[in-house]
């Protein structure tokens, strides 16, 4: 099946539309599949830095930024058309490894890690501009930004330093950093176990939530424990860390935290990247190593390419998953570079970057054989009036429709078991639908 489109004739929206309704088509046909989408000879890999909430979800696009003392790079990798361009950059700080992407003012906001000096620069490029005060952190290396929508503010949880791993949250709102959550001296369901650093991994628009996959810590968080009391140990060459082998999300509107996962769940068995299929609630595990309980220099562990699979409500934890194509190659792990996982709603896939290439996982088929069907909806496409079909149980629920970036556009009362919903007012674009007490929500395209 071919198809020819000429999308630079259109407005963006309406490009997001028509190729997203092209995907929809060909999801009919696609099995899952690894697929390299971008080849690292379209980048230069030893130059990325990805973060896992560098993603603007709109347009579709991945950012990676490097500022160390040698090189200034600003990549932006374009999921609607695969392709990398550099965007050019001035008056750049001295140093940037902790960046996230900021929706409402379409910028990337940067700093070297932690509480220090924050910068913020457009995806257009420009000039980078300084906000707020910040100063040298020492406490939080490793630290991963994230971006708060409720409040318009960046913040990380966790990170090290003086031998030592965290599970505060701090927040700057462009004035200065403020702790949100203090360092805990607690270690339970509610509490995350201290940690040297947290990779963010965005939650369904609207819903205040970022999601984080194990690492390595303890209760105490203090470096030089002499074992893990925790289950598997994970060696420093001071110490013995715990692999975690945990799940949890932490909601930014509430800051509270809930454990998905338990500390060393046996589902866990490597350490790789995470990504979160927000829309059907299922996680995924792509590629890892395992860390060495005896700590070897000398001994560089191999990166492997297994993918886990999480269905919340359906399975007790991750299980193996079978993808068709040629995987990414399994490499000793100084060779794999920055990688980062990402779930790409708009195509019904994930995306992994690497520093030999971009893949992308087809999800067409994946983790919806055995997913109940709570409600379904219909047409989708639509232009007028969306129907959702439920079971009479759901009759008297409410329902809400959350755009692009999370903010409501439409809720109401299911009152029919075929409830008719006008959207003939919504702008063209996608949509979520979700309804009250199910942890399953719809994607709709509105044309």
């Amino acid at each position: 099946m071919y198809f020819c489109v000429n999308f630079n004739v259109y407005p963006m929206k309406t490009r997001i539309l028509l190729l997203s309704f092209i995907v929809l088509l060909l999801s009919q046909f696609n099995a899952q599949t690894w697929q390299l989408l971008i080849p690292n000879s379209n980048y230069d890999g030893s130059l990325l830095n990805l973060s896992t909430s560098g993603y603007n979800r709109i347009t579709n696009k991945i950012y990676s930024l490097k500022k160390d003392q040698v090189s200034s790079t600003l990549y932006e990798f374009n999921l609607q058309n695969n392709s990398v361009s550099q965007i050019i950059t001035t008056n750049d700080p001295s140093e940037l490894y902790a960046f996230t992407y900021d929706p409402i003012l379409d910028r990337i906001i940067a700093a070297k890690t932690g509480r220090e000096q924050v910068s913020s620069v457009s995806t257009n490029g420009g000039s980078w501009t300084n906000f707020g005060t910040g100063a040298s952190d020492f406490e939080y290396f490793g630290a991963q930004y994230f971006y708060n929508e409720t409040n318009n503010s960046i913040s990380f949880i966790g990170g090290y330093g003086f031998m030592t791993a965290k599970n505060a949250v701090w927040e700057n709102g462009g004035n200065s950093w403020t702790e949100i959550l203090p360092n805990d001296v607690n270690c339970s369901s509610t509490v995350p176990t201290k940690r040297t650093s947290v990779a963010p991994v965005l939650g369904s628009p609207g819903s205040n939530e970022i999601h984080f996959l194990s690492g390595q810590g303890n209760c105490s968080g203090n470096q030089t424990e002499p074992s893990c009391n925790l289950g598997s140990p994970w060696a420093s060459d001071v110490g013995t860390w715990c692999w975690l082998k945990d799940l949890w999300k932490y909601n930014y509107s509430t800051n509270t935290f809930t454990q998905i996962l338990p500390t060393n769940d046996p589902s866990i068995q490597q350490e790789g990247d995470l990504a979160y299929d927000y829309v059907n609630n299922i996680y995924y595990l792509i590629g890892g190593y395992i860390p060495s309980p005896v700590y070897n220099p000398q001994v560089v562990p191999n990166f492997n390419s297994n993918v886990y699979r999480y269905r919340v409500g359906i399975d007790n934890g991750f299980l193996p998953l079978t993808i068709n194509g040629n995987a990414p190659q399994t490499s000793n792990i100084n060779d794999i570079g920055s990688h980062a996982a990402y779930f790409d709603a708009l195509s019904n896939r994930i995306i992994w970057i690497r520093k030999d290439g971009v893949y992308s996982i087809e999800l067409s088929g994946v983790g919806m054989e055995e997913l109940p069907e709570a409600f379904q909806i219909s047409p989708n496409p639509t232009h007028q009036v969306l129907t959702i079909t439920t079971s009479i149980e759901l009759i008297g629920k409410k329902y809400t429709v959350m755009d692009e970036l999370g903010r409501l556009v439409s809720d109401g009362t299911i009152t029919a078991a075929d409830e008719k919903i006008d959207v003939q007012n919504l702008e063209i674009g996608i949509y979520f639908l979700k309804i009250e007490g199910l942890n399953q929500s719809r994607t709709f395209l509105k044309w």
